[in-house]
């Protein structure tokens, strides 16, 4: 009978604390070590997320597909705009 009476409260302790950890709407401050580990990596500008992108549309290939699928203006058109925006992403600090 006395086990019965720890054993009680002890469940609905953990029970209690299970569902404040899965109510929704937690904020990342509360979310425990994986908010340690991107506080860490918060050092990184925003924008780096977006560098795949950045190398495939400067990559040999596309620029094959370019001249092979559009008249030579709009690829050289193309090859400008590109470089340009690839200048400056990697020139300015993203504003996110």
């Amino acid at each position: 009978m006395s086990d019965l009476r720890v054993m009680i409260p002890l469940a609905i302790a953990l029970f209690g604390v299970l569902l404040w950890l899965l109510r929704p709407g937690r904020r990342l401050a509360d979310a425990g070590p994986t908010s340690i580990a991107l506080k860490i990596g918060s050092n990184r500008p925003r924008h780096y997320r977006f560098f795949p992108q950045i190398r495939q549309a400067l990559s040999s290939a596309d620029d094959e597909y370019l001249c092979k699928a559009t008249p030579p203006h709009i690829t050289r058109q193309v090859r400008r705009e590109r470089r340009a925006i690839a200048r400056n992403f990697f020139h300015k600090p993203s504003m996110n």
